[in-house]
């Protein structure tokens, strides 16, 4: 706190003035980077766009971006508080991966609409979606068994699979 209060140029007591602790000033910083991050995602899913193309293009950017390391990093710390902050943890999978979630599933509901997929649970099938252009690569450097950074050649591998696997269930 006392780093982060000498940039900002203020003192200690104004920084818990605004946040309770260090998880919360954390969390509150991740969490304008995140809001912008899903706006950007949510921005990809334009139905005028074909859906195989568009699958691609947003699972390709999704897959970037969880991979990041400050990314990493918001998750590591919010899993580390989440027992004794719940609300810490809510709030960051409410505005996060929910988010998202429901976003893609309102897009997957214009493809229900116009009868290109056929799916029961829209949400489950976003979730589904999102959970398949994660494989391989996020859990294993979210617990730092894979340091390097992930390769445009793994991200075309895996989201490639994603889209097949996801239009196999789904397409009309």
């Amino acid at each position: 706190m006392s780093d982060v209060a000498r940039e900002a140029q203020v003192s200690k007591a104004t920084l818990y003035v605004y946040f309770q602790d260090k998880e919360h000033l954390f969390t509150a910083i991740c969490a304008e980077r995140r809001d912008r991050n899903i706006a950007d995602l949510i921005e990809i899913l334009d139905t005028a766009r074909p859906l195989e193309e568009t699958l691609v293009a947003f699972g390709t950017e999704m897959l970037q971006r969880i991979s990041q390391p400050y990314v990493l990093a918001a998750h590591r710390v919010v899993i580390g508080v989440a027992e004794r902050m719940p609300d810490v943890g809510s709030e960051f999978f409410n505005a996060g991966a929910m988010r998202l979630v429901e976003a893609f599933a309102h897009f997957l509901e214009h493809h229900l609409a116009q009868g290109t997929l056929k799916i029961d649970d829209s949400v489950l099938a976003s979730a589904q979606f999102l959970e398949l252009s994660q494989a391989t690569v996020f859990r294993p450097r979210l617990y730092g068994v894979t340091k390097e950074p992930v390769s445009d050649d793994e991200i075309r591998k895996v989201i490639g699979s994603a889209v097949r696997v996801f239009l196999a269930a789904y397409r009309r």
